[in-house]
């Protein structure tokens, strides 16, 4: 049986994206830094946030919670998250966001 995965569609705002850093500040809190890597890794990948949540096997409003900095992830929600980007966790929270 075929299994049915949700299409990747490229736009002009993700081809551009890719050369732009994210806003991060010192003064951010954690929630604000972790919900801001997450967007710019799964604009890098050229995921929406439904596709991120399908990857993560979490539910996109969730997904968006935490990228607005509006939810504290879980050490639980990040790992899998973080398996969803395809990235490491050292890759993750390496200094710097300039992928």
């Amino acid at each position: 049986m075929a299994q049915i995965i949700p299409e990747r569609i490229v736009t002009y705002r993700m081809l551009t994206h890719r050369l732009q850093t994210p806003f991060i500040t010192p003064n951010m809190d954690i929630k604000q830094k972790i919900g801001k890597r997450i967007a710019h890794l799964r604009n890098l990948k050229g995921l929406t946030q439904e596709g991120l949540g399908y990857e993560s096997e979490i539910h996109r409003t969730y997904i968006a919670a935490v990228e607005t900095g509006k939810r504290n992830i879980s050490v639980e929600a990040l790992e899998k998250v973080i398996k969803g980007l395809g990235v490491t966790f050292s890759e993750f929270f390496k200094d710097g966001v300039d992928d």
